[in-house]
């Protein structure tokens, strides 16, 4: 039996300290600068906190609130000086930020760390160029972050739940605004050695946890946008939208490749599309071209499939 998420809309609060905190004329300037940044992408998450990231990796996991200060940490990795990119700790290490209202640093480092001074431009430059070193731009991750950042209606990441005794991911979610719908996506790419394996099953367990919890991921991601409006921190084409109160959730998921050259999908498009057309809504093949989703309308569309 399908383990129940009876508490999914309780675990997103728009009146947790973190959100009203974040959304007050007094913005810290670590925030603002990351807002700012058309390169990283925030994601809200449940139970009130927030991750940052650029190119698939995490420059702030776990930022949270308690009521009186921020909190979050990233993995020692991402802050490395070149001299110190020989000395690497133990792989899962994160270290802690020191976050207050008006800056953020380093707490207590025990490596040699880039010269932290909040998130200003030049800080940034040296963690993106360290995360590019783990999260490459043709890599599944980095393909990811593309179509985040450089698309507009891509409203949410790396939706994590269980369901049926394992832990799934949700890639990516995707605002249609033609359709109104709220539009669950699996990404892959074709070096993913699963990519022709284990697809069917994958979109399988889209599909059946999303008509399982309809109700409360629709209740869910409308709570995700308002709070996501009111940080600012909206995808550039839904600004302008007042809320989700009249979307409906998409049961049927949309497969997505960002990575295929002509021939590859000469050779395998056909038969993909043949497996998953029961359970997706339809497939979307690109070659590194990160432009809208909105060909979904079209039954057919050079590489883009609706089934």
């Amino acid at each position: 039996m399908a383990k129940k998420l009876v508490t999914l809309e309780e675990t997103l609060d728009e009146k947790d300290p973190l959100f009203t905190n974040l959304e007050s004329n007094n913005k810290p300037g670590w925030w603002v600068s990351l807002v700012r940044d058309p390169e990283i992408y925030i994601d809200i998450r449940k139970g009130n906190y927030i991750d940052v990231y650029f190119n698939g990796g995490g420059l702030i996991k776990n930022l949270k609130h308690n009521g009186t200060r921020f909190e979050g940490e990233v993995h020692y990795k991402y802050l490395l000086t070149e001299e110190a990119k020989n000395h690497q700790k133990d792989g899962s290490s994160y270290i802690k930020y020191a976050i207050s209202n008006n800056s953020i640093s380093i707490k207590n480092p025990q490596v040699q760390l880039i010269k932290f001074n909040n998130f200003d431009k030049n800080v940034l430059d040296q963690i993106k160029s360290n995360i590019k070193i783990y999260q490459q731009d043709y890599g599944e991750k980095g393909i990811q972050a593309a179509f985040v950042t450089k698309t507009g209606c891509f409203i949410d990441s790396e939706f994590a739940y269980n369901y049926e005794k394992s832990r799934n991911r949700i890639d990516l979610v995707w605002i249609d605004k033609k359709r109104m719908k709220i539009q669950p996506v699996e990404l892959k790419t074709i070096g993913n050695k699963q990519m022709h394996s284990k697809i069917t099953m994958q979109l399988e367990k889209y599909r059946d946890f999303v008509e399982d919890h309809e109700r409360l991921l629709l209740s869910y991601y409308k709570k995700l946008f308002i709070i996501k409006k009111k940080l600012n921190i909206l995808p550039r084409d839904l600004q302008k939208l007042d809320s989700l109160d009249d979307y409906t959730m998409a049961v049927k998921p949309l497969l997505l490749l960002g990575d295929c050259n002509q021939e590859w999908i000469k050779n395998n498009a056909s038969s993909i599309n043949d497996r998953i057309k029961k359970i997706a809504i339809g497939a979307y093949y690109f070659h590194d071209t990160f432009g809208s989703c909105d060909l979904i309308e079209k039954k057919q569309d050079g590489n883009c499939y609706r089934f």
